[in-house]
């Protein structure tokens, strides 16, 4: 209420004053009064049409009103205008999520936490948009680390209590009545990956077309959830008029699900080593290739050698952001410049011989340097 009064009494003297209406919309919501939100923001955007900030707080009034569209609307158009905008990232990835739109979310929670990575709500909502897609190991990561910086959360203490039921209940599921027996398990550690890349694992391992065709659409998601779903849900009346047919056509599910489970990962991988490879491959060889880079070739070949491609670079650039909501500076910083340095200096030298490829490089890794240097990196 303090904070209402300050906003009361400032633009008692400057009636046209966007940041303290916005800032007093903000508070309103908080406090639940989304009447009195909507009246300061909207007599914002009069004011000044194309101020991000006013942008963003409409972006939240329409997301408590249950507009998700709107939220979207408007939250792109505040990052149009100021890409700093957290909160409208924020905003933007919470309405993708609830209609169900989960990569695109966690696009949007990354890029707000890129920007403000102490945030624990956003850190929260990113785990709970990892949560609808069943994956509760890294939903806990989230929760977890949400926890570590606001431990008073009940919501996130929730979260971390239904994360650790599901997993119990994944590891364990329960069986429909009179069910038939259970499909045996891959054995510990999977396929050999060698054999899977050749397509000789045995007689449920056709070729590798076969394989890839099996691991398309494979997500360890996705497969989780279609065990649990099949083997703890029970019968319902319509269904026990077939009730056989019902429960072979969901030991059928499982068992396409724990086949992809036992081959796809392996697979998966191989397929990433290869994409990884390619990705580096081509990019040392568009510089040793170019006649001017001639001079600078063995220093060329030196730094592709550490080179670290997709989508690992992805997932590392992911765990350097948890280091960095979690605290841990000086892990932060190394895995960072582990993951970027040897692009940044692949960058210095393109400069000398490839001006596109110098300029590609600065424009997909030296806005991260930048962040890092703000947050206390060397």
């Amino acid at each position: 209420m303090e904070s209402i009064a300050d906003y009361d009494g400032l633009l008692a003297v400057e009636p046209d004053n966007t940041s303290a209406l916005n800032g007093r919309a903000a508070s309103h919501l908080k406090l639940g009064r989304l009447a009195d939100a909507k009246a300061d923001v909207a007599r914002s955007k009069v004011i000044d049409p194309k101020n991000p900030l006013t942008l963003t707080v409409l972006s939240t009034v329409a997301f408590a009103e249950g507009d998700l569209q709107a939220t979207i609307d408007f939250a792109s158009q505040a990052i149009g205008l100021d890409s700093r905008q957290s909160a409208a990232y924020a905003n933007r990835a919470s309405a993708y999520r609830e209609t169900g739109r989960y990569q695109e979310a966690l696009n949007d929670y990354n890029a707000a936490l890129r920007l403000n990575p102490y945030a624990s709500r956003v850190l929260y909502q990113r785990g709970l948009t990892h949560f609808r897609m069943t994956n509760y190991d890294q939903a806990l990561i989230d929760y977890k680390a949400s926890a570590a910086l606001n431990p008073r959360d009940e919501e996130v203490s929730r979260g971390i209590e239904e994360v650790e039921r599901r997993k119990a209940a994944v590891a364990q599921p329960a069986r429909p009545i009179d069910a038939p027996p259970r499909i045996a398990e891959a054995p510990p550690g999977g396929p050999d990956r060698k054999a899977v890349k050749d397509g000789a694992t045995g007689p449920d391992v056709a070729d590798p077309e076969d394989l890839a065709s099996l691991c398309s659409d494979y997500s360890e998601d996705h497969t989780l959830n279609v065990i649990l779903e099949n083997r703890t849900r029970g019968i319902t009346m319509r269904e026990m008029e077939n009730k056989e047919k019902v429960l072979e056509a969901r030991e059928k599910k499982v068992a396409h699900a724990q086949k992809q489970r036992r081959l796809c990962p392996a697979w998966k991988k191989v397929r990433e080593q290869e994409a990884k490879k390619m990705f580096t491959a081509n990019l040392r060889a568009e510089l040793v290739n170019e006649p001017a880079c001639a001079p600078f070739r063995s220093q060329i070949e030196s730094i592709s050698s550490r080179l670290v491609g997709h989508p690992e670079l992805e997932q590392r650039s992911e765990a350097a952001m948890l280091q960095m909501a979690m605290g841990q500076k000086d892990s932060y910083c190394k895995t960072l410049g582990q993951l970027i340095g040897p692009y940044l200096e692949l960058r210095d030298v393109a400069s000398r011989c490839n001006p596109s490829v110098a300029m590609g490089l600065h424009q997909t890794f030296g806005s991260v340097a930048q962040e890092a240097r703000q947050n206390g990196c060397r």
